[in-house]
């Protein structure tokens, strides 16, 4: 099964950083509930740098959406919620208010939030996942 899905989506012509990083990148902006943002614009813009396949990206980025859509978003709504409205973090969250890139980042919207720390830990996983499959598949 490994090699089928690494000749499916034809990572084998990639190295395993390039692999990853497009799993990676194609996580946070499918499971992102839009894609005006700040952190989603660096991310396109990284695609130019590190010359990421177009078509891959997009594809891998609609089966991230629709993983995000149907299973993830009440986990998303209650984990931002209840992030946003910590104690500990009132603070922090007055002080970034005021900052003018801020509302860029869309940060104040619970989904938006819950969203970000689900696509966070989820993609880094993922990244490490990938990096391990397209790595051992060079030693084959």
């Amino acid at each position: 099964m490994q090699s089928t899905i690494l000749e499916k989506f034809n990572f084998k012509n990639y190295s395993p950083f390039l692999a990853s990083y497009v799993v990676f990148a194609a996580g946070i902006l499918g499971l992102q509930p839009d894609v005006l943002s700040l952190q989603a614009f660096f991310v396109i813009l990284s695609f130019f740098f590190f010359k990421a396949p177009v078509l891959l990206i997009l594809t891998l980025t609609g089966c991230f959406y629709l993983l995000g859509g149907l299973f993830l978003d009440k986990l998303s709504l209650s984990l931002g919620e209840a992030f946003l409205k910590s104690e500990v973090l009132s603070d922090l969250f007055a002080v970034m208010s005021e900052v003018a890139v801020i509302p860029l980042t869309r940060f104040n919207n619970t989904i938006y939030m819950g969203s970000f720390l689900v696509t966070t830990i989820l993609a880094l996983g993922i990244y490490f996942l990938f990096f391990l499959l397209v790595s051992r598949r060079g030693e084959k």
